[in-house]
């Protein structure tokens, strides 16, 4: 996930780089890359390190990725639980 958002990040650089008109948009738009890059470089820090939840990313991940318990996504638990089905219980025929 995060090795995508760079490689995107490098490629709307470049493409930035040969379509800026003028020097002030120029100067933003290295404003912005660093500011972009300096974000992904404490995400993967903070990835390195082990480090989770809190950050933007972890955010947008979970987002994206729901998490085991959670099988349909965000809000999906407002029905009945398994855990309060005891499901199937010994035969009564064995």
């Amino acid at each position: 996930m995060l090795l995508a958002l760079i490689i995107a990040t490098y490629a709307f650089q470049i493409a930035t780089a040969f379509t800026a008109m003028t020097s002030q948009a120029a100067r933003f738009a290295g404003a912005v890359f660093v500011m972009i890059f300096f974000a992904i470089g404490i995400a993967r820090s903070r990835e390195l390190l082990g480090l989770r939840g809190g950050g933007l990313l972890d955010f947008l991940v979970a987002r994206a990725h729901p998490a085991a318990g959670e099988p349909n996504g965000p809000g999906a638990g407002t029905g009945p639980s398994r855990a309060a089905d005891p499901g199937p219980g010994p035969s009564a025929t064995s």
